[in-house]
């Protein structure tokens, strides 16, 4: 009873389901069809109701479609379920859309027909057609606005964001003249215009807002739109009473405010000479057309104002920096002729403007001239052939007073010398004068003072015209300060050096007294007795002649060390090994205590002059010390140089000290430290009173 029920109602929903429904064999014959599927065949063929029956093959009852429906039967009839949504067909001429689900049927594993499941969807479709085509313009439109969009936002510097913006609105409306302009207040600046407006609307171009056609067009967000400026409408007399321009090529009027959320930047003014040419236009797209306009412009005036802003910043920092490295290099041992060109170089980068120095480090001296390296090469040469300065010039007594002079305008500098005859008075400084004029607008002198004096001017060369702050002024002057204490350091170290090699030269005067003299007045007097002595006590003579060989012997290292110190090169280059004998064989000739010296020295080690340089003098001081406050009878050093590591220790067995009651300046102490820590170097030093004394250089 079961199965009976069960194929009724599948009958039952094969008849009612509102979906066609038909079963085909493999010959694509019509096995059985629900009444939907008929409907769907009457409906978009000519087929007739009666041939519709069992038995008929598909493509009799929808002829023509075998080009949508052949390659779909073959996948069906090959096992595969087949769905295709918005499948075209064309039967008879008739067009229609179709959901279509083919489900092979299969018997003893073998496929004997399909089912056909269609769902009719011709009216959506051609719905969607119709809305498309009703949208499409509009669509094209959109399309439009977004490239043009997309075009502003890719365009951030302002005059070519200009020139986009008028080309670009032509897209969306034609035109004969247009012009961007913009709010400053209560005035109207003309930032833009194309076609016949150009002569009418020069760039830069001001004129006041107050009028009642701008204030119209600023109240409302929609485009005011005149269809002819002739007639009596309310904004036609406005335009008039605007006194806007009257010209053929003027007839229609429109404008738009344009507006960045609820400020209002600027407006929009187009023309064209058809009477009533813009009142078909969409006010909608132009609307979006002018934010977007305003929105760009705004962009592009943020985008200006942070350059600007940035460009400020980076010059201030490029001036710190330059300020900074000025400073280093003053504190450098740098030439003083090496140091200002560093200078003027440095300022070119900090001002963007060309220097020179004009100076002498003693005013008995010519002038020298120190230059930029942008700096015109024949003016240079120019300069650098005037070597003499009237300190009874107008300038130089300024100059002397410590102000500053401003050169406004070099060429209308130079009509004043013509006029008063300096070329014939002066020809030299006019020459130069030309030069100045012919190379630069303007430019900025001041003087460099040493110590209340006038050592010389640095002048600032601009190529092209600008005013002068107050900032300006003060940054120029700290430069001229600061080349004029690069003149005063030199000075200053010139002295140094002098006083320097006046001490050294007193240095080796005493050591030559102390030590070489004392030892060649002893050995003379050994030599005057030693005949006599001979004669009497033969052993003890003997001995004085020993005594004195090593007095010679010591003297002679003496002189060696002196020669040496006269010679700093030959420290640095120097075998450590020998630099060491020599300081040990002079210290045995002075004190007579013979040196207990041992060495591991690697062959392949590669000590540095500075390296050698400080073994040397830790040496000498620590040996000096020991002759002068030890007393010891035994004296080692023990040298160890292991590739880049070296270990220098000097002993002796003398009274030796308490490090705590020594002050650091005490026997040498401190300048032996200054010397190693100049290489990085550590120095020990473990003394006990009695006890005597280790020095200890280590250098990794």
């Amino acid at each position: 009873m079961l199965p009976d029920i069960s194929k009724h109602v599948i009958d039952l929903l094969f008849d009612k389901i509102p979906m066609g429904l038909a079963v085909f064999d493999d010959q694509l014959r019509l096995v059985r069809f629900n009444p939907t599927w008929a409907n769907f065949i009457r409906k978009y063929t000519f087929t007739k109701q009666e041939l519709i029956k069992q038995g008929e093959k598909f493509y009799d009852l929808a002829p023509g479609t075998e080009e949508y429906f052949s390659e779909m039967f073959m996948r069906v009839l090959a096992g595969e379920i087949v769905r295709v949504p918005a499948l075209f067909s064309v039967s008879d001429g008739i067009e229609s859309y179709w959901d279509v689900l083919l489900t092979p049927l299969e018997e003893d594993g073998k496929v004997i027909g399909f089912l056909d499941a269609a769902t009719d969807v011709t009216d959506q479709i051609r719905v969607k057609e119709y809305l498309e085509d009703q949208i499409f313009e509009r669509t094209q439109s959109l399309v439009t606005l977004i490239q043009i969009s997309r075009s502003f936002s890719s365009i951030l510097d302002m005059n070519e964001l200009l020139t986009t913006v008028l080309n670009e609105l032509k897209r969306l409306v034609e035109y004969d003249g247009c012009a961007l302009i913009k709010l400053d207040g209560e005035n109207l600046e003309v930032l833009a215009a194309t076609g016949c407006l150009t002569e009418f609307y020069p760039i830069g171009d001001r004129f006041n807002s107050n009028n009642e056609l701008d204030k119209q067009v600023f109240q409302t967000s929609k485009a005011i739109k005149i269809s002819d400026i002739n007639d009596n409408s309310v904004c036609s007399k406005a335009y008039r009473r605007r006194n806007y321009p009257e010209n053929e090529c003027i007839r229609s009027w429109m404008g738009l405010a344009l507006r960045v959320q609820d400020r209002i930047i600027g407006e929009l003014v187009l023309v064209h000479h058809t009477t009533g040419f813009f009142d078909e236009v969409e006010d909608h797209y132009i609307q979006i057309f002018s934010n977007l306009a305003a929105i760009a412009l705004e962009n592009a005036r943020l985008y200006q104002s942070e350059q600007d802003r940035r460009q400020e910043s980076e010059r201030r920092q490029r001036v710190a920096e330059g300020l900074r490295d000025i400073l280093k290099a003053l504190n450098s041992n740098k030439p003083l002729e090496e140091l200002l060109n560093f200078i003027v170089d440095q300022v070119h980068v900090m001002m963007g403007a060309d220097l020179s120095i004009r100076y002498h480090e003693n005013q008995d001296q010519p002038l020298s001239t120190a230059i930029s390296k942008s700096f015109p090469r024949d003016l240079f040469e120019k300069l650098a052939a005037y070597t003499y300065s009237n300190p009874q010039s107008e300038i130089q007594m300024r100059l002397s007073r410590g102000e500053y002079l401003i050169d406004e305008d070099y060429e209308k500098e130079l009509e004043d010398l013509k006029k008063n005859k300096y070329d014939k008075k002066h020809p030299q400084i006019f020459e130069i004068m030309e030069m100045f004029a012919k190379y630069y607008r303007c430019g900025l002198v001041l003087p460099l003072l040493v110590r209340g004096q006038l050592f010389g001017s640095l002048r600032f060369f601009y190529r092209v015209r600008r005013e002068f702050d107050q900032e300006t002024i003060q940054l120029a002057m700290m430069i001229a300060e600061q080349a004029a204490l690069a003149i005063e350091n030199s000075t200053l170290r010139k002295e140094a050096q002098l006083a320097a090699v006046s001490n050294e030269r007193n240095r080796l005067a005493r050591e030559l007294h102390d030590s070489v003299t004392q030892t060649l007045f002893s050995t003379s007097l050994i030599a005057e007795v030693l005949p006599r002595l001979y004669d009497v006590n033969k052993p003890e003579a003997e001995k004085r002649l020993n005594e004195m060989r090593h007095l010679a012997k010591g003297a002679l290292a003496e002189m060696r060390t002196l020669l040496m110190e006269l010679r700093p090169n030959a420290i640095t280059e120097a075998n450590p090994k020998e630099l060491l004998q020599h300081l040990m064989d002079a210290y045995t000739g002075r004190s007579g205590i013979p040196i207990q010296y041992t060495e591991k020295i690697d062959p392949y080690a590669n000590l540095s002059g500075d390296q050698k340089l400080v073994i040397y003098r830790v040496a000498q001081e620590a040996l000096n010390n020991i002759a002068k406050h030890a007393s010891p009878t035994n004296v080692k050093i023990m040298f160890h140089v292991d590739g880049s590591h070296v270990n220098l220790m000097i002993e002796d067995d003398g009274i030796g000290f308490d490090p705590e009651k020594i002050e650091s300046n005490q026997f040498g102490i401190g300048f032996m430290h200054e010397r190693a820590d100049g290489i990085g170097a550590q120095i020990k030093i473990l003394s006990q009173p009695d006890e005597g004394t280790l020095v200890h250089l280590i250098i990794r």
